[in-house]
């Protein structure tokens, strides 16, 4: 699959152009099995057969769960590439709050320090131009108690 090589019939073809993608996708999950199931997937009347007594499923191959969408302003641009999987769909929308309507989040902020702290850069404090401040200045003298 890694390859993009198939010997005879291709068994995922049916289920669109971004299977593979979304086979790879599982393949790279910490903690996925080694054995995936796949339900059956009928592409005439576009249904597929679920494991569980439900009327549907999802995260899957085939049927109207693989065109999923995401309604939003037209002149906002889709640009995270093709939306595969719950990490790339987050990806867009916090590419969108950021750009479009000027939300930031903490988590971006910490990151930024915790990027800055790694590469070796260094609080005000401890800089020697903050250093040299905190030694010039006089002290000032305790006012008398009264």
């Amino acid at each position: 699959l890694r390859e993009g090589r198939v010997e005879g019939e291709d068994p995922i073809a049916l289920y669109g152009d971004l299977a593979t993608r979304a086979l790879l996708r599982q393949d790279e999950i910490a903690n996925c099995g080694d054995i995936v199931a796949v339900s059956l997937y009928d592409p005439e009347t576009g249904e597929i057969a679920a494991f569980e007594e439900l009327i549907g499923a999802h995260g899957g191959l085939g049927g109207a769960q693989t065109r999923p969408f995401l309604l939003y302003p037209s002149d906002w641009e889709l640009d995270q590439g093709p939306l595969v999987g719950a990490p790339a769909v987050y990806r867009q929308l916090r590419s969108w709050m950021e750009g479009h309507l000027g939300m930031t989040f903490g988590q971006t902020e910490a990151a930024k320090r915790v990027a800055a702290a790694k590469a070796g850069a260094t609080t005000a404090a401890t800089t020697p131009a903050a250093a040299t401040t905190a030694a010039a200045a006089p002290e000032t003298p305790a006012s008398p108690a009264g």
